[in-house]
């Protein structure tokens, strides 16, 4: 059985538009403690977006910390802003986890909808 508690959860964008904002390769719209439910209201499906999420697996003794990384690929993101942010997926996914982390990354999981961003989703796509 597993559970999604209360956990640690942090969310980024890739910024393609003009000014300030495009010289950031990606900015981070939001981080909390509840989870995916809190992190749901974020997703745009018109953007490329990255989330960390922690969460338990088991339970008692056997309840186990794991990590997910979670790739919204907006399916309303324009083919080329789309190409170009997903090329970055390997350097967010080094920076959500901190330089020097030694916690690992445990599954991948990607997304296209903000309806796909619901625990029982995530979870089915990981087992």
């Amino acid at each position: 059985q597993a559970i999604l508690p209360q956990g640690r959860s942090t969310l980024v964008e890739r910024s393609l538009r003009s000014g300030a904002m495009a010289q950031l390769p990606a900015i981070v719209l939001g981080a909390g403690d509840a989870g995916v439910d809190e992190m749901r209201p974020f997703v745009d499906e018109n953007a490329v977006q990255w989330a960390l999420l922690r969460f338990e697996l088991g339970e008692g003794s056997f309840r186990r910390q794991k990590i997910l990384f979670l790739h919204i690929n907006g399916e309303g993101c324009a083919a080329l802003a789309r190409g170009r942010a997903n090329q970055l997926t390997g350097e967010v996914k080094q920076l959500l986890r901190g330089e020097g982390s030694k916690d690992p990354i445990h599954a991948s999981v990607e997304v296209k909808r903000q309806d796909e961003v619901r625990a029982d989703v995530l979870l089915e796509r990981v087992a």
